[in-house]
């Protein structure tokens, strides 16, 4: 079966704030899912699951965006709202990294340590856990911009 038109771009918002916490992209029932493997993101998993014993439903938290797309369409724009602003579950991407594996809580004490000249750029990457790549571009302000942007006193 082909994927074509499958595709769908939603957000998870708190039905308590209105904020909206997550955006991804996904088929058949993936946004609603709150059983569904999250290890990478046990917090967004854990969020869902005090929503469900608080009353809520998934439905009450999920919205599709866009619809109707193919897989690299849906991929696509879930890149385009991640780079619109940060969401409180999704990882940071970086602007020009798609696949970034760090938080943006992370990619600011990389910033900072190199602002503070914490040490070499090989010494962050090794007490962080980040190649020695990722910490020059974060310190060249290449990637992470809009989540580093509050620590700029230039």
């Amino acid at each position: 079966m082909s994927d074509f038109n499958r595709w769908y771009v939603y957000q998870h918002k708190d039905p308590r704030t209105g904020e909206i916490v997550y955006v991804g992209h996904g088929t058949l029932g993936r946004a609603w899912d709150v059983s569904r493997n999250r290890s990478q993101h046990p917090a967004h998993q854990d969020w869902m699951y005090e929503l469900t014993e608080r009353g809520h439903l998934p439905s009450d938290w999920t919205e599709i965006i866009e619809r109707s797309l193919t897989k690299d369409q849906a991929r696509q724009r879930e890149k385009f709202y991640l780079q619109l602003r940060t969401y409180r579950y999704n990882r940071q991407r970086g602007e020009m990294n798609y696949q970034a594996k760090i938080t943006d809580e992370q990619a600011r004490e990389i910033y900072l340590a190199c602002k503070n000249k914490e040490g070499t750029q090989q010494e962050i990457a090794t007490k962080h856990g980040v190649s020695r790549s990722c910490v020059a571009m974060i310190a060249s302000r290449q990637q992470w911009r809009a989540v580093t942007a509050c620590l700029v006193t230039e």
